[in-house]
């Protein structure tokens, strides 16, 4: 029988219809890039030898005379660090729409993706996202930190070469705000957080867990949204940008071990992942963990879900744990 499960962190609701999964389906995947690419394109303004295409970078980490990761500012940005955008109303609410949009060029290979990315390249990735993070928080106006990744055309990716992007929002928006609300009135209530709680219960149900390492816990979430949706939670009270060294190289084995459980599943699959961290002005607190989704995108929004704002998911997160446990 279908669930309706909520969120306790979002409050959103989600159908979790397992018999949805048995439909027919005669569509072909239009977007896997799997053995369709060389490792480096003359076109592409990610590639090495064309740094001169994109604008001048802001970042990089360089060893044995080549780059490894690039950042540069985002050519096409969401929002803009020209203060002179502004756009006031008398009757709708708008703020300007300041900000800064960076690109992470995650690898010099064209052909790299996180499922195929070796441990040096996971971990010079990762060092890269805290520099930048640590480099965009010192502006006042930045209140929040986005940090997001779209793999393929149905994720949302305009470009093969595989990069990740960093936005940072005079606001915090109201996901993260929502989130951290619940987690302090939660911990107000209980007397321990709520990430606490949910690994505690994941771990002892063991139905949704999939890994635990010494900082990080990976499950399938409670209440997916998405198709094989899967949750990487930060065990201790620090924020995102306070990771060290250690931290970081047992992060990018998860993410390594992670992908190529899921590729070995699922094959090559279209998928965003997020980070979701505290606001900038905010302390490390005892109520609220950062923590990263990976959202797989093998189903789309339809007109239930448009209508509702409830998503239905086919995919069981009880299924996805026991396929991608270790």
């Amino acid at each position: 029988m279908p669930e309706i499960r909520q969120d306790p962190f979002t409050d959103k609701m989600v159908i979790i219809a397992k018999e949805r999964e048995k439909r027919p389906l005669d569509l072909k995947d239009m977007n896997s890039k799997e053995n369709s690419i060389s490792s480096h394109s003359e076109k592409c303004p990610f590639c090495i030898g064309n740094e001169h295409i994109t604008p001048t970078e802001v970042g990089r980490i360089e060893r044995d005379g080549e780059w490894k990761v690039r950042v540069v500012p985002n050519k096409f940005p969401i929002l803009s660090p020209d203060e002179s955008i502004m756009d006031k109303s008398d009757f709708y609410r708008c703020s300007s729409g300041y900000g800064f949009h960076e690109v992470i060029i995650e690898t010099m290979r064209h052909d790299g993706s996180f499922f195929n990315m070796s441990l040096q390249e996971f971990n010079d990735y990762l060092q890269m996202l805290v520099e930048r993070y640590h480099a965009l928080k010192k502006s006042e106006k930045v209140k929040y930190i986005s940090i997001y990744k779209n793999y393929l055309k149905n994720a949302g990716a305009s470009l093969e070469h595989p990069h990740s992007q960093i936005l940072t929002m005079p606001i915090v928006p109201p996901d993260i705000s929502r989130e951290m609300d619940n987690a302090k009135k939660y911990y107000r209530e209980k007397g321990h957080s709520l990430h606490d709680m949910i690994m505690s219960y994941e771990r002892e149900k063991n139905e949704r867990f999939i890994h635990e390492s010494t900082n990080f816990m990976i499950i399938a979430p409670y209440a997916s949204m998405y198709n094989n949706e899967i949750e990487i939670i930060n065990k201790d009270n620090g924020k995102f940008e306070e990771m060290g060294s250690k931290k970081i190289e047992e992060l990018a084995a998860l993410l390594k071990k992670l992908f190529q459980r899921m590729y070995a599943v699922l094959g090559e699959f279209p998928f965003n992942m997020f980070f979701h961290t505290h606001a900038v002005d905010e302390k490390a607190t005892e109520y609220y963990k950062w923590h990263i989704h990976v959202t797989p995108r093998m189903s789309y929004q339809a007109g239930f879900e448009l209508a509702t704002g409830v998503f239905v998911n086919a995919v069981a997160p009880e299924s996805v744990a026991q396929m991608l446990k270790w």
